[in-house]
């Protein structure tokens, strides 16, 4: 728009008025440079908040992939919350019966087990399920230190299930578990007779169940159950009779040929 001397403005007023004189002034000011210039300074506020956006979200993303790696399974502040309002609504009646060993068969020696906590610990770091609280009559048997110890020689049955928690995180979660069977050796300690494999898979709470069974030439065997987690820590595993239960029946007082300390194996599969 070009502005002449004399002349008013096209809305017809002065251009001696203050006001409009210093609007002319400012418009003769105007070069070709300036749009260009106006433009280069509204995209700086916008570029940086571009990336500030950016910066925040891929800083999100990259401790979110921090989280995942690790993983966190926190039973006490939510994860668990369900599995703990079932285990305070529901109490198992088998508790009422620890000392009714009239309840048993008079051939019948057994006993059942649950954990009364979810233990801690480490990814990728094996652990033992703490099956310290009896459930049920027992006889010839004893709970404590997170286990079953069978008091007679034989061949017995074993029934374990476990239920892990909601897993959090953006890797896919592997449970490896096993039943496993110890025998005391002379002179003291223990060692591994043989065990029974299982594998959950999965972030969301599942249940797995191992039945399995097996022979002993000596008293005092000790049945366990172990637990391996890939890429989560905390407290992968419920508690209470309700979620994990460990079970030893007798099934004859002699030793029977293939006792389950036998040689296993996996072989490869190729594709």
């Amino acid at each position: 728009m070009a502005v002449i001397p004399g002349q008013g403005l096209p809305d017809g007023k002065p251009t001696d008025d203050t006001n409009y004189a210093s609007d002319v002034k400012a418009l003769q000011l105007v070069t070709e440079d300036t749009p260009k210039n106006a433009a280069r300074g509204s995209l700086v506020p916008w570029q940086q908040g571009r990336e500030n956006f950016l910066t925040n979200i891929i800083g999100g993303i990259g401790q979110a992939i921090i989280g995942g790696i690790t993983g966190i399974v926190d039973g006490i502040s939510s994860i668990f919350q369900p599995v703990t309002r079932a285990g305070e609504e529901i109490r198992d009646g088998q508790l009422d019966l620890i000392e009714r060993q009239d309840t048993l068969d008079k051939l019948m020696n057994r006993g059942g087990a649950y954990p009364s906590y979810s233990e801690w610990a480490d990814a990728r770091t094996w652990y033992r399920v703490p099956f310290d609280s009896q459930l049920g009559p027992a006889r010839q048997t004893v709970v404590g230190g997170g286990r079953i110890k069978l008091l007679d020689k034989g061949h017995w049955d074993v029934y374990a299930q476990i239920i892990t928690a909601n897993a959090a995180g953006l890797l896919t979660r592997y449970v490896d578990w096993e039943v496993r069977a110890y025998v005391p050796v002379t002179g003291g300690g223990r060692r591994l007779h043989a065990k029974q494999n299982g594998r959950i898979n999965g972030n969301p709470s599942a249940q797995g169940t191992i039945v399995t069974d097996f022979g002993f030439d000596v008293e005092g065997a000790e049945i366990e159950v172990w637990v391996y987690v890939h890429n989560y820590y905390g407290r992968n595993v419920a508690w209470g009779p309700a979620n994990c239960r460990l079970t030893c029946k007798q099934v004859s007082s002699d030793r029977i040929a293939g006792d389950g300390s036998e040689d296993s194996g996996i072989p490869e599969v190729n594709s």
